[in-house]
């Protein structure tokens, strides 16, 4: 037997094991609803309040789409007079969790927390979809 070719079906076998546990980590993390394991929401959470702007961050919901794509949604509730520069602090904000936590894509709700049209009552976070 040619020892050459036992030990690349050693590695070949070993490369094999490595991506099919990668796989099944992968699909379990989408079968659990997509959980997001290594993210830590409470320091997203305080990062993005420290967006010039940015008066607080609830009814947080993110989720993992795929091993390497993460969503989320939320409520943002911004200072009163910021109407003029919404979408300044929306892409501010959208550019702090693409960079900071590696969600691309990321569904923002604006409100003021003193408005007569405020009607949110989820102060909560969710931290998994």
């Amino acid at each position: 037997m040619d020892v050459g070719r036992s030990i690349a079906d050693t590695v070949d076998r070993g490369l094999y094991l490595v991506a099919g546990l990668s796989v099944a980590t992968a699909s379990d993390s989408c079968l659990d609803g997509g959980s997001t394991s290594g993210l830590d929401m409470d320091h997203l959470v305080a990062t993005v309040e420290q967006v010039d702007g940015v008066i607080e961050l609830h009814h947080l919901h993110v989720w993992e789409l795929d091993e390497h794509h993460r969503a989320m949604e939320a409520h943002v509730a911004i200072k009163d007079g910021l109407a003029d520069d919404l979408e300044t602090t929306k892409s501010d904000i959208k550019r702090c969790l693409a960079d900071k936590f590696q969600i691309q894509h990321s569904t923002l709700e604006f409100e003021y927390p003193d408005s007569q049209h405020n009607n949110c009552t989820d102060s909560f976070l969710i931290y998994q979809h």
